[in-house]
């Protein structure tokens, strides 16, 4: 991978999970933030094994 390419995966992983779990957060939906926190976790560390191998 590119370093565009990985910075273009980083910045939809913020714009999608962390966004959506802070408006989850400041509507107290607290299992929809942590769900969503999860689902960025996951795929940062998707990330990282890819471009380990890279």
């Amino acid at each position: 991978m590119t370093k565009a390419q990985i910075a273009a995966v980083l910045e939809t992983i913020v714009k999608q999970q962390l966004d959506d779990c802070e408006r989850a957060i400041k509507a107290g939906q607290r299992t929809i933030a942590l769900n969503e926190l999860a689902d960025a976790v996951a795929q940062l560390k998707q990330l990282a094994k890819i471009v380990k191998k890279s």
